[in-house]
């Protein structure tokens, strides 16, 4: 059983190098294969814990100390943003897109406090059959409404993802929010960009 779990294990990894390479993720090997690790962890039902993870990931030499501080170092890696992701994933969604009439970006704002700070997130997401499918974010450094640079700031890379695809040409393109980002600003920009 271990060893069927292990070849799984594998496949799974490799499956995803490769669909790494097919997207053309920009990144490095070891980062490459740092994440496509972590995601076969989270696809085996694990929590999205540093310390589960590292105990998931610590099944051949490594101890559990040592893998969390590798998961560590690869999520405060500086190489790592959403930027990166934006067109790979949307080149990874192109047989959902393909189904769609027309494209629905929606953008969404969140807000919580933990461990006394405060956490407030501003996201673009693409609308799929009633489902947000992320695909770009920031974090705020402080509590309340995001601006309207803030505003641009996640929406562009997604809208020029979405038009760099000569597959999605032609398709429109509708942004939609709830009222805090209501601003004629916003609806002047949307229709020149």
């Amino acid at each position: 059983m271990v060893t069927s779990n292990m070849q799984t294990h594998t496949y799974l990894q490799e499956t995803i190098l490769k669909l790494f390479v097919e997207i053309d993720l920009n990144l490095s090997k070891p980062l490459r294969t740092m994440l496509s690790s972590l995601i076969v962890c989270l696809l085996e039902n694990n929590k999205a814990h540093i310390s589960r993870l590292g105990e998931s990931l610590s099944l051949g030499s490594a101890s559990v100390i040592a893998c969390i501080q590798r998961i560590r170092r690869f999520l405060s890696n500086k190489k790592l943003s959403p930027g990166i992701t934006v067109v790979p994933l949307i080149r990874l969604m192109r047989p959902l897109l393909l189904e769609l009439p027309e494209i629905v970006v929606t953008m969404d704002r969140t807000d919580w406090e933990k461990r006394r700070k405060h956490v407030n997130i501003l996201s673009v997401a693409v609308s799929y059959k009633g489902r947000a499918i992320p695909l770009f974010w920031i974090v705020l450094g402080r509590k309340g409404n995001s601006s309207f640079e803030h505003w641009k700031q996640v929406l562009t890379p997604v809208i020029e993802g979405l038009q760099q695809m000569e597959w999605l040409s032609g398709m429109p393109i509708h942004v939609v929010a709830d009222r805090e980002f209501a601003s004629p600003k916003l609806a002047e920009w949307l229709k020149n960009t």
